[in-house]
């Protein structure tokens, strides 16, 4: 009987490859487009070139696709207004965070509990 792995992205027990030494992820697909994933986040940390190679090829394809967030906004007005949304609670927040201020709708934790530490302080 082969050895058995554990997969770190869908943590399934599947014999391991013996061609493959620290084997990690099973051959799914959706496990080894996660090990690349990790393996991309990893050098980029790690390695400038890399990073700075990373980001030329990213302004280029922005260069060559300038239009391209327009037309998506276009296309998907659902996802325009659910974006709007969202981030207008991450501004609510961020505001409120900035300013001590509770979230709209959350009253003070534990009122009575401060109350009753008042009247025990007495």
């Amino acid at each position: 009987m082969s050895q058995m792995i554990r997969c770190k992205h869908c943590h399934r027990w599947v014999p391991a490859n013996p061609r493959i030494k620290d084997q990690q992820y099973c051959g799914r697909k959706k496990c080894q487009r996660a090990r690349k994933t990790e393996w991309q986040r990893s050098r980029l940390k790690v390695d400038p070139q890399y990073k700075a190679n990373q980001d030329e090829a990213r302004a280029k394809w922005r260069r060559k696709n300038s239009g391209y967030s327009k037309q998506y906004r276009d296309a998907n007005p659902a996802y325009c207004d659910s974006n709007r949304t969202l981030q207008k609670k991450r501004d609510q927040k961020r505001q409120n965070k900035m300013s001590g201020l509770p979230l709209p709708g959350i009253g003070p934790a534990h009122m009575n509990a401060l109350v009753a530490e008042n009247i025990l302080k007495q």
